[in-house]
């Protein structure tokens, strides 16, 4: 059996108009650029590292960030 070491972002896509939820993750994150923010299908893994690393938050919350635009206190 796999051990899970990490937390997964498998499965995880993008949907929906990227162009207006990275505006709307902008203006609920100012210190996000559009580097931070860059995206293209398939590369979602890479968008979450950025991002978690860039919110210093862990993977999972940035999946249910960029699902559901809910941040936890």
């Amino acid at each position: 059996m796999e051990s899970k070491k990490k937390e997964g972002t498998q499965g995880f896509r993008i949907s929906g108009n990227w162009k207006q939820q990275s505006t709307n993750l902008k203006q609920k994150f100012p210190q996000l650029s559009n580097e931070d923010l860059k995206w293209e299908t398939g590369q979602e893994d890479q968008l979450v590292n950025r991002l978690s690393s860039k919110l210093d938050k862990g993977k999972l919350e940035v999946i249910s960030i960029l699902k559901n635009g809910h941040v936890k206190s």
